[in-house]
């Protein structure tokens, strides 16, 4: 009999295990079992439903003492015990949140469903092959007729896997694999021993990395791994999950830690930044390539092995994370009529940085740009779109997102949906059964099938496809796709619209978390995406042949409001310079920044883009964030040309003075030049702004931000207003102009060939509060309708 001390890791697992069931079900269920041939089945439980015949089987309905079992053995080795209660908790949703992302395949994760958080299926569903590598012979040899595919709550893989493990847990493992699917305990006590066990010489085991009882090297550092939850999965799945920036297998393991810590009562706050959670930009601990034999063999992989990325107990499935298509749209170029809402400030800069932060935290995530604000530096905001959803249409206002890649709306079945909001508008949550139009998307539709490479694990005809997103800083939406008919303004000419519509497959959010639910004053009924990514609108659009993937923003700073139009801009010209390759975000190879008639002198290797270097073209921040290394001499000419200024500190970070004078005729333009001899001028009227009587400068350190943005350049609205913005996807260019953007620019109709004029557009509106003024301008798409 197994005795276990007292606060120690049982009660942890009965906040985490017991709470999850009850989470999962809506009620406390017991599991019972049934003897069908012989064998142990069970028949209720929180795992047990109507798929319970690919969720249970003959052991998983002990894995509740199972896992006290297997967790007592390595106790004493500071498994759930090491450096407090706190750590330990954890530790605990650590663990839980690899096995469950694991063993869960995904599905009902939208609609917090057993098949959500795991312990779902104890093997590989589909084995990719028999996973035996005859150069162990010697030591760990295959045993006839054996297979080594994945089995257990955290994979085990390969012949001398399964020996080391064996050898370890005392059981023949390496002639009797099947052991671990077969005995619930041992599954998890391979599992444990996978987390608290080093990868190969000289490398952490995930509970070293995690506890802290790992000390990083100088190399460690430099590749970007730290004693953090990124580091675990970087150690555990090497470069399958890491070093590719925000990939969905890596963001489907930080969802489940996080929803294990919600679980626990542990703030969310405490699992440390997006930066901590993430392994996005850290270099591989172990490579793909075969180690040689002198390396430890528990961490092996061979590019072969590539499903260890969406969890090979569920076959090659991969999580549906974000992708919208539009089906059928109309011929004529279409309009949606997009508002700007802002708050005033009230005297506080604060809530433009807090803007401006979340901002960041986004880019580095892997999300990139939302159309952007009214280039005022001391005004953060949002853009959004009214269309109408559905027959009879109903009007949804959705965030105008070229970072996102998926169009969804709030549905009726979502609890943490907002229902009022601040802006003045009224929301509206999605009924497909008030549509005559709607219909679900199932998982073995074709559009399912598609975007996740293959059939979905555990899918039955009438299962709905799911989708889940994460936002860089911590916000998620979650649902299912469906498909109905979306309608907006099409142009019907030179400034003339006509209301027009077409099918769409876009998220019905069930469940959202962070920003995006009731807590959210300024809340909004979804977001329409316009990403970079192959999934985003415009790439949908584009792939039907009839659009070209080129859009263009103008925003105007002086008067409000401005112009988004997809399609060729033909009038103005515009110069372009190269969007850097492979790079998630709107990157560009900048040479040198010129202040007045003097440049300053900075070194060439802060130009290169990757590794947090580089500049960025985004339309979502406000200000424009600069290195320091560029900062403080851009920020010392500055006020250097009047000598008498006294700068005071607003806000923290905000340098501000008192000037009486124009601002053009006495402080320098600021440029930033680029590849292909393309430059962008930043007049003093844009980068200086009224605060309180007083100028403040609205050039902001990097290096104030957070580490991993020390050597960031990003450039927001503060330098983008007042310019056309061109984005070919096409060509992988971008370029600008600076543009009177309550005028009008011509897009050519690629499917007819017609020019059209496009103009800004801009009303008032009486919003409560301080939200007083919003602002109208035309989001124009070039369309061609075609039929089901």
């Amino acid at each position: 009999m197994v005795t276990i001390r007292s606060g120690s890791i049982v009660i942890l697992v009965l906040l985490a295990v017991s709470f999850l069931a009850l989470v999962a079900n809506g009620e406390d269920k017991t599991i019972k079992v049934k003897k069908v041939r012989g064998n142990k089945v069970c028949t209720q439980g929180w795992e047990c439903s109507w798929w319970s015949k690919y969720c249970c089987n003959q052991t998983i309905s002990d894995y509740f003492q199972s896992f006290i079992t297997a967790a007592a053995l390595f106790e004493p080795l500071g498994f759930g015990t090491t450096g407090g209660k706190l750590m330990g908790q954890k530790e605990m949703a650590a663990f839980l949140g690899h096995v469950a992302s694991k063993t869960s395949c995904g599905y009902g994760v939208a609609t917090g469903g057993p098949l959500a958080w795991g312990l779902c299926y104890n093997r590989e569903m589909s084995p990719m092959q028999s996973y035996c590598d005859e150069s162990w012979k010697f030591k760990y040899p295959c045993s006839p007729g054996a297979e080594y595919y994945g089995r257990g709550a955290l994979p085990i893989y390969w012949n001398f896997n399964y020996g080391a493990a064996g050898e370890a847990l005392k059981a023949d493992l390496l002639n009797h694999p099947e052991y671990i699917e077969q005995n619930a305990t041992l599954a998890f006590q391979a599992a444990i021993w996978r987390w608290m066990t080093p990868i190969k010489r000289a490398q952490p085991s995930a509970h070293d990395i995690f506890v802290g009882n790992w000390k990083p090297t100088k190399n460690d550092t430099l590749s970007k791994r730290g004693p953090t939850f990124g580091s675990t999965m970087n150690v555990l799945y090497g470069e399958y999950t890491c070093g590719q920036g925000s990939i969905d297998p890596m963001n489907n393991i930080i969802s489940h830690y996080l929803y294990f810590l919600d679980l626990m009562g542990i703030g969310r706050e405490d699992a440390g930044p997006n930066d901590e959670l993430s392994c996005a930009e850290q270099k591989p601990f172990n490579p793909s390539t075969v180690p040689s034999s002198s390396s430890s063999h528990v961490g092996r992989r061979k590019k072969m092995t590539l499903s260890i990325v969406s969890f090979p107990i569920c076959g090659r499935f991969t999580l549906i994370w974000f992708l919208t298509a539009l089906v059928s749209v109309s011929c004529n170029p279409g309009v949606f009529n997009v508002k700007y809402r802002y708050p005033r400030l009230q005297g506080s800069l604060t809530a433009l940085k807090e803007h401006d932060d979340r901002r960041q935290l986004t880019i580095l995530a892997g999300i990139d740009l939302p159309l952007g604000g009214t280039g005022r530096p001391d005004i953060p905001g949002l853009y959004y779109a009214k269309i109408g959803i559905g027959t009879p249409a109903k009007s949804y206002y959705v965030q105008v997102d070229t970072g996102s890649d998926i169009m969804w709306v709030n549905c009726i079945q979502c609890k943490q949906c907002p229902r009022r909001s601040t802006l003045g508008i009224e929301l509206t949550l999605y009924n497909i059964d008030e549509s005559d139009s709607g219909k679900l998307v199932s998982c073995d539709d074709d559009f399912c099938y598609q975007i996740s490479g293959g059939p979905l694990s555990g899918c039955k005809a009438n299962m709905s496809c799911p989708y889940l997103e994460i936002y860089g800083d911590g916000s998620s939406t979650a649902g299912y796709f469906v498909k109905d008919v979306v309608q907006y303004d099409s142009v019907a000419g030179d400034l003339k619209t006509q209301t027009a519509n077409g099918s769409v497959i876009f998220g019905c959010g069930a469940r959202q978390s962070g920003d995006l639910d009731s807590s959210n004053e300024e809340a909004l009924d979804g977001i329409l995406g316009f990403g970079k990514a192959n999934s985003s609108m415009i790439s949908q659009l584009a792939s039907s042949g009839r659009v070209k993937k080129i859009f263009a923003h103008c925003l105007d700073g002086r008067n409000g409001g401005g112009i988004f139009a997809i399609g060729r801009v033909v009038q103005p010209k515009v110069n372009m310079t190269p969007l850097v390759p492979n790079q998630p975000h709107y990157n560009v190879n900048m040479t040198a920044v010129q202040v007045g008639q003097e440049f300053l002198t900075i070194p060439a290797d802060l130009f290169q883009p990757g590794d947090r270097k580089g500049a960025i073209i985004d339309s979502g921040t406000t200000l424009a964030y600069l290195p320091e290394i560029i900062y403080e001499p851009l920020v010392k000419k500055i006020t250097s040309q009047e000598p008498a200024l006294k700068v005071h500190i607003v806000d923290k970070d905000y340098k501000c003075f008192q000037y009486s004078g124009r601002v053009d005729e006495g402080f320098p333009n600021v440029t930033f030049h680029f590849e292909n001899s393309v430059f962008l001028r930043v007049y003093p009227h844009d980068y200086l702004f009224p605060h309180e009587g007083m100028w403040c400068i609205g050039w902001q350190n990097s290096a104030m931000q957070s580490r991993d943005r020390r050597n960031m350049t990003l450039l927001g609205d503060l330098v983008l207003s007042n310019k056309l913005v061109l984005y070919d996807l096409e060509n992988q260019l971008i370029g600008w102009t600076e543009y009177n953007c309550s005028s009008s620019i011509k897009v050519k109709d690629e499917g007819t060939g017609t020019v059209h004029l496009v103009g800004s557009h801009f009303i008032s509106s009486a919003l409560p509060l301080d939200t007083s003024l919003c602002l109208l301008f035309s989001l124009l798409l070039l369309m061609t309708l075609f039929l089901l």
